[in-house]
């Protein structure tokens, strides 16, 4: 049984709160977990599909008070609406309208997060599908085409890709919100890059086709998102098994 860190009960508390306010005030806000140190834990912010990245909420004991810190946002424009709630102030009525015009628009309720793996003369592909901050699904395996090797692991990012579609038409899902961190997997399916190889062609061609639209987000790789390095675990996991 691992000791508790410095003030822990008091963070988790005093996170799961602010998460609490957050949410209400539009955004999607969840305490990570496994962040908790002496006197400090982060929380996960999201704003409808726009990942903002992570805040610290700090812990000082001498003065009994807790202090946000936002270094850690990788999308600044909330900043603002962010402080005011931590501050206690009124809702911003911009977030409100933001949350109301995504519902409309048809906001997914699913959310993939896919990567692919290579190593070894072997590629590897993974996938976590998320409902309400839950796992849905989890695909993994391994690309057993030869041709595929000299794109290393590229051909796994995109089969990530196209084993989620297919578990969305399975399943008669619709929209689904994909984030990812390599480039193509967006720019192939909606034409933006030249197909100049046969993987690619069929991918462009299958996305064209498949029937369910899909919101791209694009994330950086190894920063600590937790549901990216989720799927970087499975693609790996395929590829050392």
């Amino acid at each position: 049984m691992r000791m508790k860190y410095l003030y822990e009960d008091e963070v988790r508390e005093k996170g799961a709160s602010f998460a609490r306010s957050l949410c209400d005030a539009g955004f999607s806000a969840s305490v990570d977990t496994d962040s908790a140190r002496d006197y400090m834990i982060k929380i996960i912010v999201a704003h409808g599909d726009i990942p903002c990245g992570k805040l610290r909420i700090y812990y000082k004991p001498s003065k009994k008070s807790f202090t946000m810190d936002g270094t850690e946002l990788t999308n600044k424009s909330f900043i603002d609406s962010i402080t005011s709630v931590w501050e206690g102030k009124a809702v911003p009525a911009k977030i409100k309208k933001e949350k109301s015009s995504s519902a409309v628009e048809g906001k997914s309720e699913y959310v993939a997060y896919v990567d692919g793996s290579f190593s070894h003369g072997v590629i590897g592909f993974g996938s976590v599908i998320i409902r309400n901050d839950e796992i849905e699904e989890e695909i993994t395996g391994m690309c057993d085409d030869p041709e595929a090797l000299s794109q290393r692991q590229v051909p796994g990012e995109i089969e990530a890709v196209k084993k989620t579609i297919a578990w969305c038409k399975k399943k008669k899902i619709k929209t689904i919100a994909i984030y990812y961190d390599y480039a193509g997997l967006e720019k192939w399916a909606e034409g933006e890059w030249k197909t100049n190889n046969p993987i690619t062609r069929d991918y462009a061609a299958y996305m064209k086709k498949c029937g369910v639209k899909v919101i791209w987000n694009k994330v950086k790789s190894h920063t600590g998102n937790r549901w990216n390095d989720h799927a970087d675990m499975l693609a790996k996991k395929a590829v050392f098994s």
